[in-house]
């Protein structure tokens, strides 16, 4: 069942007859008359978007020095939509308010989480997300980063939007530095207690501890329990890891294997 903020999304879509990746963001603010405002700014910044009653108009500013394609900017771009897109927020902007789009996927707004909600859905539709789970019953990494290269949009959001979508037992480990910055699990990895809090240092096994390429993934297996310390769950992990950037943070995919699934469903009868 969609939820309504990503309703509003394939509502877009549709609307828009948007059916292929990569989704121009470019292009539907153009679509629907937003003013594309190329801006000198610094890194902290990646968007903002306003309504000005004068003109009667609203205005997507974005740094002119970033390269177009960059994930982390599409992303930061369909957040800025969503403010345009979704009712309160579009209610927001025209009473006057704004705020900066800055680095950092997980934000504690509420509406700030359904603006980045609203850009995952739009940049990785559903209808995508269910056509290459059809032909796989789940992703590695590596097919994760693919669907982020042809969705032109970052890593973390195409293995965030993964997680929300897999029926599979899945978390993502977003670390820096050896220290846990978020993680997101599945439904079933949320059931079964698997989330990391923020600040928790990696386990000694993780293979993030190690991982040097931004190109090429490595594997192992992983504890269960190192890991995930408050499951009630069991056995081995699969841990996937890449690095992001050369500053020291680590997108990590940690997946339970079908053994561990089936002894923990043996041991709650």
């Amino acid at each position: 069942m969609l939820s309504p903020i990503e309703k509003h999304a394939v509502e877009v879509l549709d609307a828009l007859a948007i059916k292929t990746l990569p989704v121009d963001v470019f292009e539907i603010a153009r679509r629907e008359k937003i003013e594309l405002c190329p801006i000198k700014a610094d890194d902290k910044f990646l968007g903002r978007i306003e309504f000005h009653p004068e003109v009667n108009r609203f205005l997507l500013f974005y740094p002119e020095n970033r390269f177009l394609q960059n994930g982390r900017l599409r992303f930061s771009l369909g957040h800025e939509l969503a403010h345009y897109y979704l009712p309160e927020h579009h209610a927001h902007l025209r009473a006057g308010h704004f705020h900066n789009s800055k680095p950092g996927f997980i934000c504690d707004k509420g509406m700030e989480r359904e603006a980045d909600e609203f850009s995952a859905a739009l940049l990785l539709p559903g209808a995508e997300m269910k056509a290459r789970l059809r032909k796989h019953d789940f992703l590695t990494l590596t097919q994760v980063l693919k669907l982020a290269e042809d969705a032109k949009t970052s890593r973390e959001c195409a293995a965030i939007r993964y997680s929300k979508f897999t029926e599979e037992t899945c978390v993502v480990v977003v670390a820096q530095d050896g220290k846990v910055l978020y993680s997101i699990t599945s439904d079933e990895a949320g059931r079964r207690r698997m989330g990391l809090r923020k600040g928790t240092d990696l386990p000694v096994s993780a293979l993030a501890h190690s991982a040097k390429s931004n190109d090429t993934a490595v594997d192992g297996k992983g504890d269960l329990a190192a890991w995930c310390p408050n499951t009630f769950t069991r056995g081995q992990l699969w841990q996937e890891v890449i690095c992001l950037g050369n500053k020291g943070r680590t997108l990590t995919l940690l997946s339970l294997g079908s053994e561990e699934k089936e002894e923990d469903e043996e041991e709650s009868f």
